[in-house]
C-alpha cells in the first residue's frame, strides 16, 4: 500500500518512489536525497540583502533520476551534508 509523504515523494512497501513516474529512489530508512540528482547554486542574492555577497550559501535542487520532477530543495552552507530526510511508514 502506498503512502503519500509529500507532492513528489511516497513509500510504498518500504520504498521511497517519486509520484510521478514511481521511479524508486530508496529503502524508506534512508536518505532519499543520495540516490536523486543534485543541482547546486549558489543562494548569491536570492535570499535578500544576507546573501549578496556570500557563495558559500547554496540552494540544492533534488531530481528524479527517472522522470527529471523536483523532489524537493533545501539550502546548506558548502560542504555541509545534506540534511537527513529519511521517510518511514508511519
Amino acid at each position: 500500500m502506498s503512502q503519500r509523504i509529500s507532492e513528489n515523494l511516497e513509500n510504498d512497501n518500504g520504498k521511497t518512489n517519486c509520484r510521478k513516474c514511481g521511479h524508486s529512489l530508496c529503502a524508506s530508512n534512508e536518505n532519499w536525497k543520495s540516490a536523486a540528482i543534485l543541482q547546486q547554486k549558489p543562494m548569491n542574492g536570492a535570499g535578500g540583502a544576507p546573501y549578496q555577497s556570500s557563495d558559500h550559501v547554496l540552494l540544492r535542487l533534488f531530481y528524479c533520476p527517472g522522470c527529471k520532477r523536483q523532489l524537493g530543495t533545501e539550502t546548506a552552507v558548502k560542504e555541509d551534508p545534506f540534511l537527513e530526510d529519511m521517510l518511514s511508514d508511519i
